[in-house]
């Protein structure tokens, strides 16, 4: 389980610190065109960008990593966070972004839910505002991960 909250600990903490490192902070947020993938490193493919410039309520996933898509039969980049199976991964952190959109702040969340042969899943992630072009709030970058209490983990 120590491996496990280094690993969970880790993508949070690093996601959070390269927001501030673009200048995302108390009272402002960080610009989307900003992100370059390579810095973030392998926790990539455990992040998501949701666009919520024409509906924050029910934003679109414009970027779904390969580690999260990999839960589903089909790719759920450009669909509404309403159209996610909320029993998955990135359902569970998408669960937040509300969050996230009314404060335009870090979230950071954490769970736990069932899985079959009774078995459970551990989940950490973090969600970030990002200021779009224009500079005013327009997007969310979020990660999550996870880890079947077993000991078999996602990342």
């Amino acid at each position: 389980m120590d491996d496990y909250a280094t690993m969970e600990r880790r993508l949070v903490a690093r996601l959070l610190n390269y927001w501030r490192t673009l200048g995302g902070g108390l009272g402002h947020a960080a610009a989307y065109g900003d992100i370059d993938h390579t810095k973030i490193g392998q926790e990539w493919d455990w992040c998501f960008v949701l666009d919520c410039r024409e509906d924050a309520g029910d934003p679109t996933l414009v970027f779904v990593g390969d580690g999260l898509i990999a839960d589903f039969d089909d790719d759920p980049t450009e669909h509404r966070v309403s159209e996610i199976d909320s029993s998955k991964l990135l359902g569970k952190a998408l669960s937040r972004h509300g969050t996230a959109v009314r404060r335009k702040l870090p979230v950071v969340l954490s769970g736990a839910y069932g899985i079959a042969h009774d078995r459970t899943v551990l989940y950490r992630g973090i969600i970030l505002p990002l200021n779009g072009d224009g500079g005013d709030f327009g997007y969310l970058l979020g990660a999550a991960t996870s880890l079947i209490k077993d000991g078999s983990s996602h990342v």
